[in-house]
């Protein structure tokens, strides 16, 4: 309106108004029905809705002695753009000391959010899992059922969604189609709150899917997540939409689509309960790399076991023909990527110098040859780690041709020029090399290399 609160200007200075008089336009006193959608510290674009209030409520309420039925519940929202409204039954039987109902119909994810508010039902603990979604702008078909014991406090909820488009987790998404359940209990002074999502099938835009379970739970405060799920979107995706081992602890392990991802088990999101994960499943991509080692056609089990990461039965081939095979193992206490810590023990046959030189970025001259060996190694997933390095292995070199690689070189030169007259660098054929050997912070050491090989 023309903003000019007459009322209180009149309480300020009756039938004159005197020049320079101000008061507030909003009223500051009177309290207003509305809940919020926006919370504090988001981040928002010109458009975004801060609260919404219903604008009209229509229903048909019975009253009898022992039971109250609120029927043909008719709520209807406000939209510029799209006529939606949600439309149920609740009742509320005093004999059994029960309250149920249930709305269905079109509604925005932004309409629905407030009817989950009410924090003395508990029903707080589903709002994180629904803001995780955003850019959904059409309406949404909606159901809600809810139970509430009013002896036992327990209550029970339940939302069916199907939001187009938009994002979970900032991944954009095709579509989503799934539930979420809520249940609040109270026994012997024990809290139990369990927030459901799923079944559900979540697609990107390329139709690639996520599906399966995922269940937030808590006694008296202390949160688990529960998962039984398969993926085959990208690695970061996955992640990002299970809110899951997405902080770093995975970034020296990667893969491309198509991959198949599963997971089951139980994960603690808190430092102080990381000791009571248990979860697992398996991985399997045809291209990928782990510590920056090209992979192909690779497989393995994973484990996620208190602090620590295990990756078994892990086979693999190199981009050109050898075969990997092994585990490793990941470890982040207390989640500090600082004191995080890795170890490989990894079997490589039927491979080649060439392959390995390109996997490590090698420049060693002479790239011929196959290679077999082994090779354990640990040590800290930092910046600058190699001078913290430990392990040992054994190498062996078949019909190659050692005496032209860089490292022996400068041998080689000084044999030929020294040891007899009748050689010449180019004859020197070291076709074959075996060593054991170990790995000192960061220093390779070896005390039984063997060469073979022909002079002319």
């Amino acid at each position: 309106g023309i903003q000019r609160p007459l009322q209180e200007l009149y309480k300020l200075t009756g039938d004159s108004i005197q020049r320079g008089t101000s008061v507030s336009v909003l009223d500051r006193e009177r309290k207003w029905d509305f809940r919020p959608v926006a919370k504090v510290g988001d981040k928002l674009v010109g458009g975004d809705i801060l609260g919404i209030r219903p604008e009209r409520l229509v229903a048909s309420v019975k009253v009898s002695e022992r039971r109250a039925e609120v029927e043909r519940i008719d709520l209807k929202w406000p939209d510029a753009e799209r006529k939606m409204r949600l439309d149920g039954v609740c009742t509320a039987d005093f004999d059994q000391a029960k309250v149920e109902g249930f709305v269905r119909g079109f509604a925005r994810v932004s309409n629905i959010r407030p009817l989950l508010l009410a924090d003395t039902l508990d029903m707080l603990i589903a709002i994180p899992y629904m803001d995780a979604f955003t850019d959904v702008f059409e309406p949404v078909d909606a159901y809600c059922g809810w139970s509430v014991d009013l002896l036992t406090r327990d209550f029970s909820l339940k939302l069916d969604l199907h939001p187009k488009l938009g994002r979970s987790h900032g991944v954009p998404l095709g579509a989503v189609d799934g539930e979420i359940a809520i249940d609040v209990s109270f026994r012997d002074g024990r809290k139990e709150y369990v927030t459901r999502v799923g079944p559900i099938v979540a697609k990107n835009a390329a139709g690639t899917a996520l599906e399966g379970t995922i269940v937030f739970a808590g006694t008296n405060g202390v949160d688990r997540i529960e998962f039984e799920a398969k993926s085959r979107l990208d690695k970061e995706s996955t992640l990002a939409v299970i809110d899951c081992l997405n902080d770093g602890i995975l970034d020296d392990f990667d893969y491309a689509v198509p991959a198949e991802v599963s997971v089951v088990g139980t994960l603690y999101p808190e430092v102080a309960h990381q000791r009571f994960n248990d979860l697992g499943g398996t991985i399997v991509f045809d291209r990928g790399s782990l510590f920056g080692i090209p992979l192909l056609g690779a497989s393995c089990n994973y484990a996620y076991r208190g602090d620590t990461v295990f990756f078994t039965n892990a086979v693999a081939r190199g981009t050109r023909g050898g075969a990997y095979a092994g585990s490793a193992a990941i470890a982040v206490p207390e989640l500090d990527e600082r004191r995080a810590r890795f170890q490989v023990d990894v079997a490589y046959a039927d491979g080649s110098v060439e392959e390995l030189a390109e996997a490590f970025g090698l420049d060693i001259g002479d790239r011929r040859g196959q290679v077999e060996g082994r090779l354990r190694l640990a040590g800290p997933v930092a910046t600058n780690f190699v001078s913290s390095l430990a392990g040992d292995g054994r190498l062996a070199v078949r019909d190659g041709n050692l005496a032209q690689l860089k490292l022996f070189r400068g041998f080689t030169e000084y044999f030929t020029h020294v040891i007899s007259t009748n050689l010449s660098f180019e004859t020197v054929r070291a076709a074959d090399a075996s060593a054991d050997f170990t790995i000192t912070n960061g220093i390779f050491r070896s005390d039984n290399v063997l060469i073979e090989g022909v002079l002319f």
